[in-house]
């Protein structure tokens, strides 16, 4: 855990994903997140969320579940919304 913060620490902006948006112009995404996620707070979740919303050319989706880092409640349904996306969204 200490050497992951370390990393990212030291990595500064290199990581932020939020960049990445004007790359991902006509691509399709959807973002995943657990409101009780005590290791990525939902504020990560939701400043990707306007990043990759600003282009307009994004078609974005999102969830939101009542879960945790891991979706330890929510797996099977986790499961379920992923296919059902794919099946949708990239066929």
């Amino acid at each position: 855990g200490d050497t992951a913060v370390a990393e990212l620490t030291g990595a500064g902006d290199s990581f932020d994903n939020t960049r990445l948006a004007p790359e991902l112009a006509g691509k399709k995404l959807f973002l995943i997140a657990g409101e009780r996620d005590e290791a990525v707070n939902i504020s990560v979740h939701e400043r990707h969320m306007k990043a990759f919303l600003e282009p307009r050319n994004i078609q974005m989706t999102e969830l939101r579940l009542d879960a945790d880092h891991s979706f330890s409640w929510h797996r099977l349904r986790l499961a379920h919304e992923i296919t059902n996306w794919l099946n949708r969204e990239c066929r």
